[in-house]
């Protein structure tokens, strides 16, 4: 059954786009610098409880499907591994990790516990390697 958990999680991250959203400000400058918070650089939606949440796309697909909401990917940074690889740990909704994802700088591949690989771009879980990358997530504590 974990492994069935392992499997589905890695298809959605491969096969989700990342969520896209148009932060529109107001049309007068100074109006909208006030009213409009800086622009964060990170990818993530959401910080909880050192679990960065990740919210994908809802495909063409998934709407004809009748999907209306999209999934939310959560993710623990682990570091770099000996090899060089940025990691990324899986975590579940009960907040047990479910699997890893490792990639290279610049992340084109991505290769995970389970032995799967797939392309990174346009998938949500390239999203967290570029913040990982990028510095904008704190490892993990032990």
């Amino acid at each position: 059954m974990r492994r069935l958990l392992i499997c589905v999680l890695f298809i959605a991250l491969g096969a989700c786009e990342p969520s896209t959203s148009d932060n529109s400000a107001a049309s007068n400058g100074v109006a909208a610098a006030e009213a409009t918070p800086a622009k964060s650089t990170h990818n993530y939606s959401e910080l909880q409880n050192g679990v960065y949440y990740y919210i994908t796309g809802v495909s063409d697909n998934d709407k004809a499907a009748g999907k209306a909401a999209a999934d939310v990917v959560g993710v623990k940074y682990l570091g770099q591994n000996n090899g060089g690889e940025y990691t990324l740990a899986l975590i579940s909704d009960d907040s047990s990790v479910v699997g890893k994802a490792y990639c290279r700088n610049p992340c084109v591949i991505v290769r995970t516990s389970s032995g799967q690989k797939f392309g990174a771009e346009g998938t949500v879980i390239s999203e967290a390697f570029a913040d990982a990358i990028a510095g904008e997530l704190d490892k993990a504590k032990p």
